[in-house]
């Protein structure tokens, strides 16, 4: 390993030393998986138990099952670690950690490169790591999916940046590789990695070589990846991507920078408003690339963990660049007396001496480490142990209860039977019980009943009386054979009231008879349909 690579680790180190504690706290604190990933594993389990060839739908999910028309590379990786015979909660628990930690060096490594600074570099990983829109995605169970294209995607701003850099053949390819990977990731850092390439192309070359290598990269990607979206065509045919594409808001968002400024994270996070600032300054000295950069992710993804990608970038530059000098400019005769000059010049000293990135910088940097990474980043995970920052409109939880009654359910009902999820676990529920949940939005995007399914989901969680569960069931046309009642879950107010009420009207309307419960869970059949 060469001297320069070495030195382009280091911001990395800085940065894993940062997340050990933070994922450690997430993993001490869950002993089931934050969030969803069921969908994920179920995937790709079916694609495991298919011959690792893609089956046409995924069961259980909704009536009939779902298109699976999802990429499939790392749910298949997941799948097969699975029937290796790990535990689909050990592997949503622990694989997001391990792909952070790749994520880390592959961002540590960017930033190295692109700011062509160490101090920066690490100053970027520490705002990157500690960033909770950055976590909850990737630390949590859809990490199993969303950290890994979190590697890819680092990776490629590190191999455009050389690709633009040095022309050469070798990094076209290799960006065109992690392009072609990522697409079969996530639909939506496929997004993030071209826009990336592209804002590289105009901050880094803007030349017609560039721009043939920017073009060679996008075909070459698309082509590595024929074989699954032609299958996905061929089968389900391409008006499947515009369907699922759609539910997302597709691509365009004008008030991208209220999205990243309205999120209210517990602890609350100062990156998001302190990005922009940076990203103004650095307009305002003439040094748009960054800029540019944040505000083209934005338009084109309106999602905050990729802002913050770039945006801690921002912060490391007009920090260090900008802020620093101020600093370091304060003049020697404004202190008084001898104790004034000292500290003064003391303070500039150290200043220099991380600047100009002497030996202090890991000292320093270690200390900053400790004290915020452990401090602010584990705060950060400790919350999605109640649900702070979940979508309200789509809670997932599961618990030891909810495994207690999936294996009754294994046990005691047909394979066949169906079932109407009240509560948080709904996500996770055909994963963990091998059973149909009618109404579970995760995936219905591929078949066109997203809404549908948040507007059911909603509608039949206000219930609190079987009266209105009836109607409301009656009304969507669906008849399951069982209602399956959580109390636990991240809202738990509005779960314990629903839990109270719903639940001593199954106990004693004559249409639903209770037939097995537990602290947390209440499964009733209907008798009538």
């Amino acid at each position: 390993m060469n001297r320069s690579f070495r030195h382009a680790l280091l911001p990395a180190v800085v940065g894993i030393f940062v997340f050990l504690p933070i994922y450690g706290t997430y993993y001490l604190t869950h002993p089931y998986p934050s969030l969803g990933g069921g969908l994920f594993l179920m995937m790709g389990q079916e694609i495991v138990l298919n011959g690792f060839a893609i089956p046409q739908t995924v069961p259980y999910y909704t009536a009939g099952g779902i298109p699976l028309g999802y990429p499939p590379l790392m749910l298949t990786i997941a799948g097969g670690v699975v029937q290796l015979g790990f535990s689909p909660f050990v592997v949503a628990r622990v694989m997001p950690g391990l792909l952070m930690v790749c994520a880390l060096v592959a961002f540590g490594v960017a930033a190295k490169t692109v700011l062509e600074s160490r101090f920066q570099a690490a100053l970027a990983v520490i705002i990157f790591v500690t960033s909770p829109p950055v976590l909850e995605f990737t630390v949590t169970a859809g990490g199993t999916v969303r950290a890994a294209a979190m590697v890819l995607s680092c990776s490629g701003i590190y191999t455009a940046v050389r690709m633009y850099r040095t022309g050469d053949w070798t990094w076209i390819i290799a960006t065109a590789a992690l392009f072609g990977a990522t697409i079969q990731t996530h639909p939506l850092y496929t997004i993030f990695f071209g826009t990336n390439v592209a804002a590289l192309w105009l901050g880094t070359d803007r030349s017609l070589r560039g721009l043939v290598s920017g073009g060679a990269v996008a075909a070459g990607g698309i082509l590595l990846a024929a074989p699954w979206w032609l299958t996905i065509a061929d089968v389900h045919g391409v008006e499947l991507f515009f369907t699922a594409s759609s539910t997302h808001g597709g691509v365009g968002y004008f008030d991208w920078y209220w999205r990243l400024l309205s999120r209210s994270t517990v602890p609350a996070s100062p990156w998001p408003v302190v990005s922009l600032v940076a990203a103004a300054v650095l307009v305002i000295k003439r040094r748009p690339a960054i800029p540019f950069w944040l505000v083209s992710v934005g338009f084109l993804t309106g999602r905050d963990e990729y802002l913050l990608v770039i945006g801690a970038m921002a912060i490391a530059t007009a920090f260090t660049d900008e802020l620093l000098p101020l600093v370091d400019g304060v003049g020697v005769s404004k202190a008084h007396g001898p104790t004034g000059n000292r500290l003064t010049q003391w303070t500039r000293n150290r200043i220099r001496a991380i600047s100009g990135e002497s030996h202090g910088i890991l000292t320093v940097v270690a200390l900053f480490c400790l004290f915020v990474g452990t401090a602010y980043g584990g705060a950060t995970a400790m919350n999605y142990v109640d649900g702070t920052q979940s979508d309200p409109a789509l809670p997932m939880y599961v618990q030891g209860s909810d495994m207690k009654a999936a294996e009754w359910i294994k046990g005691h009902t047909q394979q066949d039977a169906s079932f109407v999820v009240i509560g948080d676990v709904a996500e996770w529920f055909p994963l963990i019980s091998d059973r149909t949940s009618l109404i579970v939005p995760q995936g219905a995007e591929w078949n066109g009943q997203r809404t549908e399914q948040i507007e059911l989901r909603s509608s039949i969680s206000n219930c609190r009386t079987t009266v209105c569960l009836t109607n409301q069931l009656a009304a969507a046309d669906l008849s399951p054979e069982y209602i399956y009642l959580s109390r636990a879950g991240y809202h738990d107010d509005a779960s314990a009231f629903r839990w109270q009420s719903l639940g001593f009207s199954l106990e004693t309307d004559q249409s639903y008879t209770i037939v097995y419960e537990n602290d947390n869970v209440i499964i009733a059949e209907r008798i009538s349909g």
